[in-house]
């Protein structure tokens, strides 16, 4: 995991697409707001739209039959949703849910405009099987924190992608500009609400981390990564 704190998710589509492809892309798209807590799309709805975040935030999440749930990531500004289930042949529904975690704004492009643009413009296939091999492997360094490290080591390894995707450097420390409940934590790693405040508060008493008006800051970086047993993964992996 890196260290850097800088906030990753406002060109993170462009490190695949040249501005030209982004715009392409852009041209065909419509434009709305989505108020936070609101549905962008829910599990088992027909995968017809691919979803591009111009400004906001994104929970990506599944609900259990039992009514637990499980949120895959926090995408932000420059992210794709629903790409992989766009495009392919055999999955026809979106195969989780996506709610507006802030109001964001979202450019969404139907699947046959999609199409038409990866036919007409063919480079665009090979930008976004290198986003998805990006986001497949983000996932995986997700699963192995919370499978091998336990759950403190994966809250903590939680809270280094939440510096490195939503961190603001102050002179306290990292201030993380989302907003996340203990619960919201919680359903980042699988866990419960009070394994959850039990780790919160041995770091908060050992001063690794702070509060600051419901914003967690991170005080001490190096202590978190040690707790994660980080094993230095490139900066546009440690996202969340």
């Amino acid at each position: 995991m890196a260290t850097s704190c800088c906030n990753l998710r406002s060109n993170r589509l462009t490190r695949f697409l040249s501005p030209d492809q982004l715009q392409h892309l852009k041209d065909q798209m419509m434009w709305k707001t989505v108020e936070a807590g609101s549905p962008v799309f829910q599990a088992e709805d027909p995968a017809e739209f691919l979803f591009y975040i111009e400004q906001g935030c994104v929970k990506t999440m599944k609900t259990t039959s039992d009514g637990q749930e499980i949120t895959f990531g926090l995408k932000g500004g420059g992210d794709l949703i629903g790409l992989a289930d766009v495009l392919s042949d055999t999955v026809q529904t979106y195969g989780h849910s996506a709610v507006a975690f802030t109001d964001t704004l979202l450019g969404v492009i139907h699947k046959n405009d999609l199409d038409a643009l990866l036919v007409q413009y063919p480079s665009l296939s090979l930008a976004f099987m290198q986003w998805m091999a990006l986001e497949q492997r983000i996932m995986q360094t997700i699963l192995r924190d919370i499978v091998l490290y336990g759950k403190p080591g994966a809250l903590c390894s939680i809270l280094i992608r939440l510096a490195n995707s939503y961190g603001q450097p102050t002179d306290r420390g990292i201030r993380i500009s989302l907003r996340l409940t203990n619960q919201e934590l919680a359903h980042l790693i699988g866990a419960t609400r009070e394994s959850v405040n039990r780790v919160l508060c041995r770091l908060k008493s050992e001063r690794v981390i702070s509060l600051d008006h419901g914003h967690l800051v991170i005080h001490n970086m190096e202590r978190l990564k040690d707790e994660a047993r980080c094993e230095d993964c490139p900066l546009e992996v440690c996202v969340i």
